[in-house]
């Protein structure tokens, strides 16, 4: 029987389900800036899983490699997967590292559609939160950074899902490398990240 612990909510609730229904399976929860949006995300996912039959726990993002040693599979979304990186929430990365010491096999799942030949990073306010939601009032000289997404090296990926099917890491950098976007929306997007 796997044990899953998914992090991405939204396209990990779409697989958990479609694994098996005596998973059982451990979702993260997010400590940032809208909690009522991420617990309810959370709860729609634990309610979901348990109505099938499957025990499910809710734990924080901050405890995931505690509970490593009890789980089979760390199934993760993806908002970008680039040749060289999978571009999801922060702590990704620290949950990734965290299961490869523990011989925890890494899945990601997205639609081809995220892959994309470069990092067309442009910090956002998607990105970029307040930085109130960490230290309101903070002192001038005190510089507080509050991000939401981070890039995980592929290399830490057992495999990504896809609705093609299963990819390698290696294969998935190699049909982002193909994976173009407008040259026109490309050179928009070189203009606006060297005025940012």
């Amino acid at each position: 029987m796997n044990r899953v612990l998914t992090v991405a909510a939204a396209i990990c609730f779409a697989f958990s389900l479609a694994i098996q229904a005596q998973t059982p399976t451990a979702a993260t929860q997010q400590n940032q800036s809208n909690p009522q949006e991420i617990s309810a995300q959370r709860r729609a996912l634990a309610k979901a899983l348990a109505a099938q039959g499957t025990r499910v726990s809710v734990i924080a993002d901050s405890a995931a490699a505690s509970v490593l040693n009890q789980v089979d599979l760390v199934l993760v979304g993806a908002d970008k997967i680039t040749p060289e990186y999978l571009v999801n929430k922060i702590g990704t990365r620290m949950i990734a590292l965290a299961a490869r010491e523990r011989a925890v096999t890494v899945c990601a799942a997205c639609d081809t559609s995220k892959l994309i030949d470069a990092d067309y990073h442009i910090a956002s306010a998607r990105d970029r939160r307040s930085v109130d939601e960490l230290w309101p009032e903070a002192p001038k000289e005190v510089v507080v950074v509050n991000r939401y997404f981070e890039p995980t090296p592929l290399a830490l990926f057992t495999t990504i899902i896809t609705e093609q099917g299963e990819l390698s890491p290696e294969e998935t950098a190699r049909r982002a490398e193909r994976a173009s976007i407008d040259s026109e929306l490309a050179d928009a997007l070189a203009r606006c990240r060297s005025r940012c």
